[in-house]
């Protein structure tokens, strides 16, 4: 699937379209706790989610990477993710536990025929459901498609990317720095990205990937938080939105230790 920019690269004119043929998506940083939404105090997961976008275009044959540090070059891109529990018994804990209220989720279908659907969240079974497409293997254990549990998952799902440094170089960084969870246990974050720029009324994901998992623990049980990462720092500087702390909290009380990110995503 081919969708053109206006985009300035190495033997183009300034204007000139370029077709992207290509997109790749790799978590860079994953959640290593969180804390157990609350409605007075809800925490988000730390450090923030953050997976990277590459785009490529095919020239012949030859395929290419586009230059992340041009401002449009993420232009109508957007990455949402889904929530998987670790295993079945975490599957199992998260449904049975005591019920909060689901929220909608939007849920673009991965396919080559232009077309997505949205779905409605609903109660999952109390058991884990098995069959479908396996969306990552744990321990020897399959994690399927039906076991998704986004309804548990609290906060803006949905970024566009932010022009940061990584490891020496200009990337395209989706940072998620508002995403809570509203049970407790073992779960892993899917990312998938698309693009609003494709023809139709309709947009496919062109390129997904699973995270690695993290815990999240009640309230009495946290272990507190720690010193912020240079990554979340730098996205922070290049405006997303995401929370930077200073020293380490062991046990996350005062919430004026903690400062918004500078700036807000586009």
């Amino acid at each position: 699937m081919y969708a053109a920019y206006q985009l300035a690269s190495p033997g183009t004119a300034p204007n000139a379209s370029i077709f992207i043929s290509r997109a790749s998506l790799v978590e860079i940083q994953h959640a290593e706790v969180g804390r157990k939404f609350a409605t007075i105090d809800r925490r988000p997961l730390d450090p923030p989610p953050s997976a990277l976008l590459k785009l490529y275009t095919n020239d012949g044959g030859v395929e290419n990477e586009v230059d992340s540090s041009n401002p449009l070059a993420g232009v109508g891109r957007l990455c949402v993710v889904d929530l998987f529990p670790a295993s079945q018994k975490d599957y199992e804990g998260a449904v049975n536990a005591e019920p909060t209220k689901t929220r909608g989720e939007l849920s673009p279908t991965r396919g080559s025929s232009g077309s997505s659907t949205s779905s409605q969240s609903k109660q999952p079974s109390s058991t884990a459901p098995a069959g479908g497409p396996v969306v990552q293997i744990i321990d020897d254990e399959s994690i399927y498609e039906s076991m998704k549990l986004t309804m548990y998952l609290v906060g803006q799902r949905e970024v566009s990317p932010t022009v940061a440094h990584w490891r020496g170089e200009k990337h395209l960084i989706f940072a998620f720095g508002d995403l809570s969870i509203q049970r407790e246990g073992r779960f892993f974050l899917r990312y998938r990205t698309f693009d609003l720029q494709t023809p139709g009324d309709e947009h496919v994901v062109d390129a997904e990937c699973t995270g690695r998992t993290f815990r999240v623990y009640s309230t009495k049980d946290f272990p507190g938080l720690a010193t912020s990462t240079e990554l979340t720092k730098e996205l922070a500087l290049r405006g997303a939105s995401v929370n930077v702390r200073v020293h380490d909290r062991k046990r996350p009380r005062n919430e004026g230790e903690e400062t918004q990110g500078l700036g807000q995503e586009d």
